[in-house]
C-alpha cells in the first residue's frame, strides 16, 4: 500500500499499475476482500489521474461495496467513490455517500476524520463552497502534521492554493503553490 501511494503521489503511474497487478493478483489467490478493494482502489485513482473517470467509476464503486463499513479500509473506499463521482458531475450522489459513511468532524481525532475532511473539501469545492472546502482542507492538513519531510500530497497543497485564489488570497495562494512546486522537485514529479 505504501509503495503504491508512493508511486501514485510521484506519478509514476506505470509503476503503480504493475504492482497493483501483482496486488490484485495476490489478493484473488488469498482470497482476500479487503485486499482486492484495496487493490481496486488504487486502479480507480490510477485511471481517474490518468483523465479515465469512467473506467475509474467500477472500480471504485466494486471497493465501496466490497469492504464492510465497520473496517478501517472503508473510509478510504468512501474516499475513492466520492472523488470518482465528483469528477463525473454526481455531486448528489456523492452527498449521500459522504453522509453514509459518518461524521467527518466527529471522526477528525483520527486518520479517518482526516481523509473525509479532505474528500467533502473537495466536494464543497465541487459546489461552489470556496470558504467551507478551504476550512476542511486546513483542517485536514493540521491533522496530518508536518514532518521535516511530508507526505508528497501536492494536490492537498495545490487544492489549497485553488481555494486561496478563488476566496482572494493571491499572496497565500502563490505560498502554497511555491511549497507544492518545491517538494514536486525534491521528489522529482510533474
Amino acid at each position: 500500500d505504501f509503495v503504491i501511494g508512493g508511486l501514485f503521489k510521484t506519478d509514476r503511474l506505470d509503476a503503480a499499475r504493475r504492482t497493483v497487478t501483482i496486488a490484485t493478483t495476490e489478493a484473488q489467490r488469498r482470497g482476500s476482500a479487503p485486499g482486492f478493494a484495496a487493490a481496486s482502489v488504487w486502479r480507480a485513482w490510477i485511471a481517474l489521474r490518468a483523465g479515465s473517470a469512467a473506467e475509474a467509476e467500477a472500480d471504485a464503486r466494486a471497493a465501496y461495496k466490497l469492504v464492510p463499513a465497520a473496517m478501517w479500509q472503508h473510509v478510504r473506499c468512501v474516499s475513492c467513490l466520492i472523488e470518482v463521482l465528483i469528477e463525473r458531475g454526481e455531486l448528489d450522489e456523492a452527498q449521500t455517500v459522504l453522509e453514509a459513511a459518518g461524521d467527518a468532524d466527529a471522526m477528525a481525532a483520527d486518520f479517518r476524520g482526516e481523509q473525509l475532511l479532505s474528500i467533502r473539501s473537495m466536494l464543497r469545492a465541487a459546489r461552489g463552497d470556496v470558504q467551507g472546502a478551504l476550512a476542511d482542507q486546513l483542517e485536514a492538513r493540521a491533522l496530518q502534521g508536518d514532518g521535516p519531510t511530508p507526505d508528497p500530497n501536492f494536490e492537498g497543497w495545490l487544492r489549497i492554493a485553488g481555494l486561496l485564489h478563488q476566496s482572494g488570497d493571491q499572496a497565500g495562494a502563490a505560498r502554497e503553490a511555491d511549497s507544492a512546486l518545491s517538494w514536486a522537485r525534491i521528489w522529482d514529479t510533474p
